[in-house]
């Protein structure tokens, strides 16, 4: 079956096996052009009418800013992920830093305590390697919770992305029907044959699926 200004419906002619298809828009609006006249034929990819196409142009340019917007909200995402991925190495360095000096802080509190109990060090200096040593125990704790608190933010990030993926998607199809509507905006001819009972005129408003004329294809089926 032919499809004539991309929306066709045929019906069959008795006894000459060709079809008659009725040429009807996709789309609504006002007739700004018939090139063709009654009973002439057409080559394949003439234009039999065009609608006028300014809001469909506007829909289109609209959808794709849509996308564009989309496009740069994903790779604003991008940028913080990459930023926080720096963050949680710069919050590990600072966890590794504090475990070697707790470390450093248990092996000195450990050497005090020791030297107050055989009276090689004063309780003043053991009490000072103490207090070092809980500072460095809080130290660590906190450069854990930094730790975990990007690694999260890192998580919210991610769903974030999902979800500017699936907005991008949804905008893309939306740009693609645009574009699909454009271009139904011209009716044409997709194969020869010839025009019969033309009824289109310029300045009439049509609405997807009104007959504009009757086509009859070149090609005879059977």
């Amino acid at each position: 079956m032919p499809e004539i200004g991309r929306s066709a419906t045929c019906s069959t002619i008795a006894s000459i096996a060709a079809r008659q298809c009725s040429v009807a828009p996709k789309v609504a609006g006002y007739l700004v052009a018939v090139p063709v006249t009654d009973n002439e034929h057409l080559v394949a990819g003439q234009t039999i009418a065009r609608i006028d196409e300014r809001n469909y142009q506007v829909a289109l340019a609209q959808a794709e800013a849509q996308v564009s917007a989309a496009q740069a909200a994903i790779g604003n995402i991008d940028a913080q992920i990459s930023a926080q991925q720096a963050q949680i190495a710069a919050n590990q360095a600072q966890v590794d830093q504090s475990q070697a000096a707790l470390v450093f802080a248990q092996h000195q509190a450990a050497r005090y305590r020791d030297l107050e109990k055989t009276g090689a060090g004063t309780v003043e200096s053991e009490q000072q390697y103490a207090s070092q040593l809980h500072q460095q125990q809080a130290a660590l704790a906190t450069a854990q919770a930094n730790l975990r608190l990007a690694q999260r933010q890192i998580d919210t990030l991610n769903a974030q992305r999902k979800s500017a993926e699936a907005n991008l998607a949804e905008t893309e199809a939306q740009r693609d029907q645009a574009k699909l509507n454009f271009s139904y905006t011209k009716v044409v001819a997709t194969e020869p044959g010839r025009i019969v009972n033309l009824g289109a005129a310029v300045g009439a408003f049509v609405q997807p699926g009104t007959s504009l004329a009757m086509f009859v294809p070149d090609k005879k089926y059977g």
